[in-house]
């Protein structure tokens, strides 16, 4: 059966992984810039510090965000996440 891609509840169902290889988190902590580069899928020590330091308006920026796609390519310029601080 051919898919009907103007249906509006359409499913795909097939996996695509990519692996985060890298990406920086930036952070405004205190009126203080702070920067830290993390390799692979995980925050580093130094990133948590900088979500934990962050206060309610802050802004955290996880960008430069480097992966590998399912077919082995690496690529980098994926885009990044910006994220409010509540408080």
């Amino acid at each position: 059966n051919p898919i009907d891609i103007n249906q509006k509840n359409a499913i795909f169902d097939f996996k695509a992984n990519f692996v985060v290889l890298s990406f920086d988190v930036t952070g405004s902590i205190k009126g203080s810039t702070k920067f830290e580069a993390c390799t692979g899928n995980n925050l580093s020590p130094a990133a948590k510090n900088i979500l934990n330091q962050a206060g309610p308006g802050s802004k955290i920026f996880i960008d430069n965000i480097k992966v590998r796609c399912p077919d082995g390519q690496i690529k980098s310029g994926v885009p990044g996440v910006t994220i409010k601080i509540q408080g």
